[in-house]
């Protein structure tokens, strides 16, 4: 990265100096300046200030490379900053204006981070989750076989594993209040999507119970047989002997 924003601000030098007006080299100049600021704000994690630098620069000088450039400096101070709503709608823009730049993967897994980010607890809305896994999931599918893949792979199963969760925490909750038909239909739908969950003996043990309170007895002591050999925890390992001995299954 710094190694094209050394080449730009060369460029920016070379065209100022090559200017024959002078109203044509002071916005270029101070444009420099700027920039220069904005870098060296940024390097003291004084975001805020950086942003403020490279917004001006933006707004005073138009050249197509600056602008880009810019336009990428600004989304990465904000997500720093912590600002990720805002990076977000900056890095979405970038990929919108710029299709098949030189920088898109670099871009797109910063834009999935941020996504990442904004992830909620399992009881709350997932959107965030949702877009994380499709953004990486795009980095993967159109960038494969990078150094860093073993990175995405994780990142991936880590936004699965928290759609998986939600999946789980509805269910529970269908199961306590006795909707045993959605309880089911959620169930199902986690074991099908999501196969290498990290927590499926749990979700396994929900589903024999959604199957035995949807009367289905017999798909409920086929689920049970097939999990008695994957559960690694003592609590659900009694909780599901406690309720086979109690519904005689």
């Amino acid at each position: 990265m710094r190694f094209w924003v050394l080449v730009l601000l060369l460029a920016m030098c070379i065209s100022a100096c090559s200017s024959t007006g002078k109203n044509k080299q002071e916005p270029a100049n101070e444009a420099l300046v700027l920039f220069k600021q904005g870098e060296e704000a940024f390097d003291k994690k004084n975001y805020r200030r950086a942003i403020e630098h490279w917004q001006a620069v933006r707004d005073m000088y138009h050249t197509k490379e600056l602008t880009t450039l810019t336009e990428r400096k600004i989304a990465d101070a904000q997500y720093a900053a912590g600002q990720t709503i805002e990076a977000i709608a900056g890095y979405e823009n970038f990929l919108k204006q710029h299709p098949g730049h030189p920088q898109t993967r670099e871009i797109l897994i910063l834009l999935g981070k941020a996504h990442y980010s904004e992830i909620l607890s399992d009881d709350r809305d997932q959107t965030a989750t949702r877009n994380a896994l499709a953004t990486f999931e795009q980095v993967q599918r159109n960038y494969p076989d990078q150094k860093d893949e073993a990175e995405i792979q994780t990142l991936i199963r880590q936004c699965k594993d928290r759609l998986a969760d939600n999946e789980l925490y509805i269910a529970a909750f269908y199961l306590k209040t006795k909707l045993y038909v959605p309880a089911l239909e959620r169930l199902q739908h986690l074991h099908q999507t999501y196969p290498s969950y990290s927590d499926m003996p749990k979700a396994e043990f929900l589903l024999a119970k959604a199957h035995y309170f949807t009367d289905d007895k017999e798909q409920c002591a086929t689920v049970l047989n097939e999990l008695e050999g994957k559960i690694s925890d003592k609590d659900l390992r009694k909780d599901v002997l406690k309720f086979r001995k109690k519904c005689n299954i």
